[in-house]
């Protein structure tokens, strides 16, 4: 089995996320790409053995961006191909529009910003309701031929399933108490005056609060996850 993953990102830098740290400490190696600040996606990803793609700030109705239009025909390859891909916001509303399903703003202009109730439909995959850290104001439709898993009060589809190895996730369970603080410290306090965005300090309080479930949730996931295509990958080799 190959130890390597893809990881594909949308903001500027490399982050010390959940995802990331989880993985390198099981001893995978990560590739990191980035077409939206100039690290390219590789010519040659066939010895991968997995991708997780990150949010961004992007739309994925923007047509304009040329490295959008790219990562779609990839994200389509690998799922035609049945390899596992794990997408995290945007990058989950990327999978869900690749299968054909549509991602929009809330019909009552709503945003998600921060530390917002789950409610688990699949007790494998989550075994009981918790909260989960948002920040969107687009979300999926559910893929014909998907699995829903999680569901929300605002933003009804939250997680689901395609194939065995595919999950695109609306929340992100990648940020950290340390990174939600980050991705504050990133914007003007006054954009967060829209309808259904919590404040920072509210921000910061449930990130202190609720981070241990959340961690202790997100390893057992990729646990899980990574297992399961490491099972399949080693049936065909």
């Amino acid at each position: 089995m190959s130890n390597k993953i893809l990881t594909l990102r949308h903001m500027p830098g490399e982050r010390d996320d959940r995802v990331s740290r989880w993985l390198k400490d099981q001893g995978y190696e990560i590739t990191p790409s980035n077409p939206a600040h100039g690290v390219p996606m590789p010519e040659d990803d066939s010895d991968f053995a997995a991708m997780v793609i990150y949010g961004g700030v992007q739309s994925v109705n923007d047509t304009s961006l040329d490295y959008l239009n790219l990562e779609r025909k990839v994200i389509d390859r690998w799922l035609q191909d049945d390899r596992p891909v794990l997408g995290l916001c945007l990058g989950g509303q990327l999978i869900a529009q690749v299968l054909g399903a549509t991602v929009a703003n809330h019909a009552d202009g709503l945003h998600e910003v921060g530390y917002v109730p789950i409610e688990s439909l699949d007790r494998d995959f989550m075994s009981e309701s918790m909260y989960q850290y948002q920040w969107h104001n687009e979300g999926f439709q559910i893929p014909e031929g998907a699995v829903k898993l999680a569901r929300g009060a605002n933003y009804d589809n939250q997680a689901y399933r395609y194939g065995s190895n595919t999950y695109g996730f609306q929340f992100h369970p990648e940020v950290t108490a340390d990174l939600v603080r980050v991705w504050n410290s990133e914007v003007d306090p006054v954009k967060l005056d829209v309808p259904g965005a919590d404040p920072q300090e509210k921000q910061f309080a449930d990130a202190d609060y609720y981070d241990p479930a959340v961690d202790n949730w997100t390893r057992g996931f990729l646990k899980t996850w990574t297992s399961r295509f490491a099972s399949n990958l080693n049936s065909t080799q």
